[in-house]
């Protein structure tokens, strides 16, 4: 098990899939078992709908998301 510190050195930039995981009050995840990672958020996803669709995982990107954000209302 890992700090969400530790995830985000070990996997810098990737989008990681993670169970048995604690967050704190705001629903941020404060330690985790990674259990899938990939830097490509479409393979990522992929893999994920293909092995883990009856697993609960928290998924989140360890590097910064860059915008526009543009949102269908």
């Amino acid at each position: 098990m890992y700090s969400w510190q530790e995830i985000q050195k070990k996997f810098k930039d990737e989008w990681v899939a993670m169970a048995d995981w604690e967050e704190d009050e705001h629903g941020d995840v404060k330690n985790a078992e990674v259990v899938y990672h990939a830097s490509d958020r479409k393979n990522f996803y992929s893999f994920i709908n293909t092995h883990y669709r009856t697993t609960d995982l928290a998924i989140r990107y360890t590097g910064n998301i860059k915008g526009p954000f543009l949102f269908d209302t």
